[in-house]
């Protein structure tokens, strides 16, 4: 009998797009980790390889911005596959 874990990896390697989308979300959860050590940002959604991000300081939206393909590289690397193809900030209050 097959594990859950195996049936569910068999299922998201038969569908590409829920695969990328289900690994686009565990790197929204990683963002702090893998971009922000400084957690001063927040991952908002990912939506069609897109990483939305919100944050209150505007000279590290700036950072990010410079530092975008470095990212956008460790992320996929993180994941295994070019998931995450651009990475937008806006600035802005942290939603409670």
């Amino acid at each position: 009998m097959e594990k859950a874990g195996q049936i569910l990896k068999n299922i998201l390697d038969n569908l590409p797009s829920l695969k990328n989308r289900v690994e686009g979300y565990s790197l929204l959860e990683r963002w702090n980790e893998l971009a922000d050590k400084k957690n001063i940002s927040w991952p908002v959604k990912f939506t069609a390889g897109t990483l939305f991000v919100g944050s209150q300081d505007p000279s590290f939206a700036q950072e990010i911005k410079m530092k975008r393909t470095a990212i956008i590289e460790k992320m996929n690397k993180e994941a295994g596959a070019e998931i995450l193809k651009d990475i937008r900030i806006n600035i802005c209050a942290k939603k409670k």
